[in-house]
């Protein structure tokens, strides 16, 4: 599964974004590298999923907001100019459709 994390600032203009996959279990890891110019402010952060591998399983759901978008609230890893926040699991689901009678 493809996941996104998008950070805005507080002109709502996209000030980073970056894209990763998730593990067999369903987590992932997006390292949010804030470079000199911008400033990232993680409580302006959203994850959502973006894709799913699986041709059948694969409507987004919003299960932990991965559909409408989660918000980043404490970063697991801190170093330098690097910062990771774990979020998650989100999960996809299949399309059920009703035939006419």
């Amino acid at each position: 599964v493809k996941v996104g994390v998008m950070c805005t600032d507080e002109r709502k203009k996209v000030v980073y974004y970056n894209s990763g996959s998730t593990d067999d279990g369903g987590r992932f890891e997006i390292p949010i590298r804030a470079d000199g110019r911008k400033n990232v402010d993680e409580k302006r952060c959203t994850v959502r999923i973006l894709s799913s591998p699986d041709p059948i399983c694969n409507v987004p759901t919003d299960f932990g907001r991965g559909k409408s978008g989660a918000k980043l609230t404490r970063p697991s890893f801190v170093f330098r100019n690097t910062i990771k926040y774990v979020v998650g699991p989100f999960y996809f689901t299949t399309l059920i459709c009703e035939r006419a009678t």
